[in-house]
């Protein structure tokens, strides 16, 4: 994200998105009290988190793409399109 060139109010906003993405996902710990652990609320949660992974990220992306002006998203573009060359290049 450094790479934007993100304005102070763009940074804020994008802060936002991601603490509420962060805040909203299940915790695993609730799962365990002080004695006890309720494995069907475990077992749920971890299928909720697989299910859930794609769809919020995806979510999340959008509403930060709504943050950017047209020339960050083009740049964002081509670190996206950078970020996958290196990662197929791994395993090349």
């Amino acid at each position: 994200m450094k790479e934007l060139n993100l304005s102070d109010t763009q940074k804020d906003k994008i802060k936002k998105i991601v603490q509420h993405q962060i805040k909203s996902k299940t915790k695993l710990s609730d799962s365990f009290s002080k004695n006890s652990f309720d494995k069907e609320l475990f077992i749920k949660t971890m299928n909720e988190k697989k299910d859930d992974r794609v769809k919020n990220k995806a979510a999340m992306i959008e509403k930060v793409y709504a943050v950017l002006t047209s020339k960050q998203k083009e740049q964002f573009k081509t670190l996206i399109e950078l970020r996958e060359d290196r990662k197929q290049s791994r395993f090349n």
